[in-house]
């Protein structure tokens, strides 16, 4: 995913959650979601196993990074050519503004968390009790 933050770029996009502008044109507004902080191009259970792959595309284990507040960021993991992984946020962005076109990112969810984010986002409501915006930081009210 690249961080897009002018909407006059070139071609219908999903705009980064530091994109702060009230008009985002014809693009996709990333909505909700647990924005990838960091891109590994290597696999991190791959290293801790002294280079055994333990074959990224049968993987169901899950692995995360816990910091020295208790949080914890998750990792998913991608199989394109080689494996690499994404740590992504402790906190679930949940952009507020409304529009017609919102990117809602489920990776790194459960699949009951997927559901019940779902079902929120049908009936209108919050997609997250604890969530954050992503271009000002500040919590949602």
């Amino acid at each position: 995913m690249m961080n897009v933050i002018d909407p006059n770029f070139g071609g219908t996009k999903i705009m980064s959650a530091e994109f702060d502008g009230a008009d985002a044109g014809d693009n996709f507004l990333y909505a909700f979601g647990r924005f990838p902080i960091m891109t590994f191009a290597h696999c991190p259970i791959r290293t801790a196993n002294g280079g055994k792959c333990k074959r990224c595309g049968e993987r169901r284990e899950s692995l995360s990074l816990t910091d020295e507040r208790g949080n914890v960021f998750p990792f998913a993991f991608y199989k394109v050519r080689h494996c690499y992984a994404q740590l992504l946020n402790c906190v679930p962005i949940e952009d507020g503004r409304r529009s017609a076109r919102r990117f809602i990112d489920l990776v790194g969810l459960s699949a009951e968390e997927k559901r019940e984010v779902m079902e929120r986002l049908a009936c209108g409501k919050r997609l997250w009790a604890n969530s954050t915006r992503g271009f000002s930081g500040k919590k949602l009210l």
